[in-house]
């Protein structure tokens, strides 16, 4: 016999493999699923396209769109797509998702068309339909890969009842790691506010 789900729970783990396929659920599902009964979203992505191009400005961008046409046309004839590193090396993110787990067996390595299609990535168009279930907004306040403005701005336009809070000085993987205690203090106190009401 079929089990209907009286509420769920969606968490998003950052920045991993599955980090577009759960984000893009976390959005979705909690804009058209009324189960969902609170959200918390951590350094979200907003639009990936307007990220992209602020971390990748005229010529380069043009660089990259190029290498992109060429591997579409290289895997059309049955080529293996081209990889690229998911962190280059002394940024961020490779400190964080391949230095702070090296054991953790992951290639540091996707596909070409993987970061073009992040250039369409755009969660964010779905905020205006979360409500009215609750939703928590943590951002890190010197977010150097998710823009902070879109996600200020989403959080405008997010109906009520809608939270903010800022890791004030944070780098984006900060309310992760060393800020973690802040961050996810705030979301357990939402959580426990929305979901054992």
């Amino acid at each position: 016999m079929p089990v209907l789900l009286q509420s769920l729970t969606l968490i998003r783990a950052p920045e991993s493999a599955a980090h577009l396929r759960v984000i893009i659920r976390q959005s979705v599902v909690s804009a058209i699923d009324r189960r969902v009964k609170c959200v918390v979203s951590q350094v979200m992505t907003i639009d990936g396209g307007e990220a992209g191009r602020r971390r990748m400005p005229g010529p380069v961008l043009e660089a990259f769109r190029a290498r992109v046409y060429a591997d579409m046309e290289r895997r059309a004839q049955g080529l293996p797509p081209e990889r690229v590193p998911v962190a280059e090396p002394g940024s961020a993110s490779m400190k964080y998702l391949v230095d702070s787990f090296p054991d953790a067996g992951h290639p540091n390595s996707i596909t070409l068309l993987s970061r073009e299609l992040a250039m369409g990535y755009r969660p964010g168009m779905w905020v205006e339909q979360i409500a009215p279930t609750p939703l928590l907004m943590i951002l890190a306040g010197k977010d150097e890969l998710t823009p902070v403005d879109l996600q200020l701005a989403a959080y405008e336009r997010a109906g009520q009842p809608k939270k903010l809070v800022v890791v004030e000085g944070a780098g984006h993987y900060e309310p992760y790691i060393q800020r973690f205690e802040e961050s996810s203090g705030a979301a357990l106190a939402w959580f426990t506010t929305h979901l054992l009401a």
